[in-house]
């Protein structure tokens, strides 16, 4: 699965709508139960060499934006930033 999986394909496409409805419709376990699989899945991708920075920093600024885990969001960002070929970084 390429970038982009958690923003809108594969089974992330799935997961994170279904933890937005849940939460909107007040379920907050349900959510994150959902969230959590995102997590876990993410995990299985990158232990098969799946490339899931982008996808997760994505995820985390929009799911877990007070969450305190600044520097694991800073992490992604920046193993993405520094692997783009538009990157000024490098």
């Amino acid at each position: 699965m390429a970038a982009g999986a958690a923003a809108g394909g594969g089974v992330w496409g799935v997961l994170v709508p279904r933890g937005d409805a849940r939460e909107a419709a007040g379920d907050e376990a349900g959510a994150a139960e959902a969230y959590e699989l995102v997590g876990a899945i993410a995990e299985l991708y990158r232990a098969n060499g799946v490339d899931v920075d982008l996808d997760l920093a994505l995820f985390d600024a929009d799911h877990r934006p007070g969450d305190g885990a600044v520097a694991e969001k800073k992490t992604y960002a920046g193993r993405e930033i520094r692997r783009s070929p538009l990157s000024i970084a490098k």
